[in-house]
């Protein structure tokens, strides 16, 4: 899956290369996004404490508020996250992030429709109908590939109850993914979400017809 501390590397939403493959880094911040975070609440916890001790507030009082705040913003956070499930997402973007913290929580096939949500929606790529010259925010490349992969990991994480895993519809979504420009084909199979396809003789026998290198292209 792409994005994740406890699935996926992150994707680079600015870029959008190729999806990358270690499992358990899909779906968190990078170490340096987290301590930048980290720092920058810091300060702004610190400018709160300076500026009660400058009105004259007693360090127990600050404490007191301090602790306030912080449940407050815990709370507004809460509310922010549950009023976005609640009125869906509105671009592809939103849509990927909303599956990846679904995967992260280990409901597949929730997140399975997140990914596939977030294909029918706008994304930073844009297409024009021939003929016309209006052109459409869709999802870019890295975008599809990013849906599609992790696509092929919901389907093979999903349970018995699930009606999984489902080998055959995770290789159609990794074929779909090669097929919008994703090169790395031992990504997949080092891939540890992906493991129920690639253990599959239909992952091996696309990566025969390949030539067994590492850029299928479009031969899948």
């Amino acid at each position: 899956m792409i994005g994740r501390s406890t699935k996926k590397q992150v994707v680079n939403w600015d870029a959008f290369g190729p999806i990358q493959s270690d499992a358990k880094e899909k779906k968190a911040p990078s170490s340096d996004q987290s301590a930048s975070e980290a720092k920058a609440m810091a300060d702004r916890k610190a400018a709160k404490r300076a500026a009660a001790k400058e009105a004259g507030t007693d360090d127990q009082s600050i404490e007191e508020v301090m602790m306030k705040s912080d449940l407050f913003d815990r709370e507004i956070e809460g509310a922010v996250k549950e009023k976005a499930k609640a009125e869906g997402p509105a671009t592809c973007r939103a849509a990927l992030d909303m599956g990846m913290e679904l995967y992260g929580e280990g409901d597949f096939k929730g997140a399975l429709g997140m990914f596939e949500k977030s294909l029918d929606l706008p994304g930073s790529g844009f297409m024009r109908i021939a003929g016309t010259v209006r052109e459409y925010a869709c999802p870019s490349e890295g975008e599809e590939q990013a849906a599609l992969y992790n696509m092929a990991c919901a389907y093979c994480q999903m349970g018995p109850e699930e009606g999984g895993p489902k080998v055959e519809a995770a290789l159609a979504c990794l074929k779909g993914a090669v097929e919008a420009g994703f090169e790395d084909v031992r990504a997949m199979e080092q891939d540890a979400d992906l493991a129920a396809a690639v253990r599959a003789p239909g992952f091996a026998e696309k990566k025969r017809k390949a030539g067994f290198t590492n850029k299928p292209w479009l031969q899948w």
